[in-house]
């Protein structure tokens, strides 16, 4: 199956599905939230958020009937994005792709999920963005592991070996890390003690706080990413970079804390609570379990 020409990285991993058409999905964007939200899941930072009331939204409700519609039609992902360990963060790097930062001291899994699932703003990141080549499907199979999408069903859903998706989320670190602002957050650098004037100050003030720059007026837009440019670019924070070494303390926010659970022992907490969400995802694993004892049942006959 040749590889989904759309850019989003939570549509592109599911139309890699023969099963699920391009023509099934309406002309809306997806986001983490409507994975999570229509398969019952919700994150602390979900319901911290409220984000579950989207659905009130006509365009977010659109998308969220489309994933249930279509879901069913692929088993194989049904069961992964019901695996006890999806919406989860990955305790450790694979082998190969934590080294592909080039830092000491790396962000964890979970501390990158909370900082890229879900961006702090519009074009924070721009990983994407004109001039700067990410591949799709790379960040795709990317973003799908940080929210813990089981490695085994990923091989199937994909038809690739599991040292070929080591190798995707390698190239997409190494994507990731030639951008300043990612790079910079990744190594933990203070950049404050750089700054010498207010507009300097205040680029990383923003920067830490996960806010856009001012942009009142094009010019003044201009002129805080101009400063913001030349911060990041400093020669004591280039040499930071070039060494993968950090000075001093570290400094790596949480955009959004809990963006997925942390452990699995966190997430089966919240699923043993009473609600409509967790009612939802246990019937749905009742159904699982059933078709699983009828494959079992089958294979016995042959």
């Amino acid at each position: 199956m040749s590889c989904p020409v759309t850019g989003n990285p939570y549509k592109h991993f599911l139309l890699h599905s023969q099963r699920i058409g391009s023509d099934k999905w309406p002309n809306t964007s997806m986001e983490f939230y409507h994975v999570a939200i229509s398969m019952s899941f919700l994150t602390p930072a979900i319901e911290r958020e409220g984000k579950g009331a989207q659905v009130l939204i006509e365009k977010f409700l659109a998308t969220i009937c489309a994933m249930k519609r279509t879901i069913n039609r692929d088993r194989n992902l049904l069961h992964g994005l019901y695996d006890e360990g999806m919406f989860v963060a990955p305790t450790a790097w694979p082998k190969g792709v934590g080294e592909a930062f080039g830092l000491q001291e790396p962000p964890t899994p979970y501390e990158v999920a909370c900082a890229v699932l879900v961006a702090p703003t519009n074009f924070f990141w721009a990983f994407r963005r004109k001039g700067h080549h990410i591949d799709p499907c790379d960040y795709s199979v990317f973003m799908w592991w940080l929210m813990g999408f089981p490695v085994g069903r990923m091989t199937t859903h994909l038809g690739r070996s599991e040292g070929v998706l080591w190798c995707q989320l390698a190239r997409t670190v190494e994507a990731m890390m030639k951008r300043r602002r990612f790079a910079v957050w990744a190594c933990g650098i203070d950049v404050r003690p750089y700054c010498t004037d207010r507009i300097a100050m205040e680029v990383a003030r923003r920067f830490y706080m996960g806010e856009a720059i001012p942009s009142d007026t094009i010019a003044q837009m201009r002129r805080y990413q101009n400063r913001g440019e030349k911060l990041f670019a400093h020669p004591f924070i280039e040499s930071q970079l070039k060494s993968g070494v950090r000075h001093g303390q570290c400094i790596r926010p949480l955009y959004r804390p809990e963006i997925v659970w942390l452990t699995k022992e966190e997430k089966l907490r919240w699923e043993s609570r009473e609600g409509r969400s967790q009612d939802a995802i246990r019937k749905i694993r009742k159904e699982i379990a059933r078709e699983n004892r009828l494959s079992v049942t089958k294979a016995h006959a042959l």
